[in-house]
């Protein structure tokens, strides 16, 4: 926490090959149903865009790649869950 305000991130659901963004920011006790494989939050929507785009689109070593290099950043959280839930055909649901 900074000056007493919730930090908050644009975070993405990333749940086999699904990956879904966050449209506003939310605080680092996010969770999301389905349960995803990862939640990666991003201090900027642009940052997490372009994350998104590159999850979707890179190879899995480039993505892996990117991984690697997000787990150094300072600002970008990475929560990893040990039982995902299948992804789904609707919309990813966003609560904390």
């Amino acid at each position: 926490m900074k000056d007493s305000m919730i930090e908050t991130h644009y975070w993405l659901a990333v749940n086999g090959a699904s990956c879904a963004m966050s449209s506003f920011p939310m605080p680092a006790n996010v969770m999301t149903t389905p349960r995803p494989q990862m939640l990666v939050g991003f201090p900027t929507h642009g940052e997490a865009k372009t994350a998104q785009h590159s999850l979707l689109t890179d190879s899995i070593a480039k993505c892996r790649k990117l991984l690697d290099k997000w787990k150094k950043r300072h600002d970008v959280v990475i929560k990893v869950f040990k039982n995902p839930e299948r992804p789904t055909h609707g919309p990813t649901i966003w609560q904390f």
